[in-house]
């Protein structure tokens, strides 16, 4: 075989896969561009035809992380042991980071600002407890951390928070999404 054949040969064995690439990438190309786009598919869902207006957060909706930050022994778990009686969803218990060293009385944090759980949660407390919305939450549901001028939780604590804006939730879509109430 000549020196030009081989030359030929790798031509046309080069120009044969350039070719395949060519159609692989056209096809892929095809697909990305005829794709829904992100989020369509929520939008071209039919419409809601049921709702669920939510007005308030009551207790067994919020779940509750309490961290001690105290000398005391235990007091994360009595203070738990109270929210638990008052129909909480139990969530963490145990010391408070080092971060809560400045903390006095209690402080209820969340990761959402204007948090109705948090509300809640706060209100519970004599006097009210100051809320900080933080980066990220120490346990699961509203952390509420203890400093060492706590002392008890309220005895006619709210149950219920009002929101200040009803929610409406369509229900009758295999994902809940919330609407604002006019």
């Amino acid at each position: 075989m000549s020196a030009t054949m081989k030359a030929q040969g790798r031509t046309a064995v080069a120009l044969g896969a350039g070719l395949v690439l060519f159609v692989l990438m056209a096809v892929f190309g095809w697909q990305r561009l005829t794709a829904p786009l992100p989020g369509a598919a929520e939008t071209a869902q039919a419409p809601c035809q049921v709702y669920k207006t939510k007005k308030k957060v009551v207790r067994k909706e919020v779940t509750v992380s309490v961290y001690n930050g105290t000398r005391k022994s235990g007091l994360a778990d009595d203070t738990m042991a109270v929210f638990e009686r008052r129909n909480f969803v139990v969530g963490a218990v145990g010391n408070a980071p080092d971060d809560a060293a400045d903390i006095q009385g209690v402080q209820v944090r969340t990761t959402v600002d204007d948090d109705p759980r948090a509300e809640l949660v706060a209100e519970q407390f004599t006097p009210k407890a100051q809320i900080e919305t933080v980066g990220e939450a120490l346990g699961p549901g509203i952390d509420v951390i203890l400093g060492p001028d706590f002392t008890k939780l309220k005895k006619k604590a709210p149950t219920t928070y009002v929101l200040p804006d009803p929610e409406r939730t369509c229900v009758d879509r295999a994902t809940p999404t919330a609407q604002p109430t006019a």
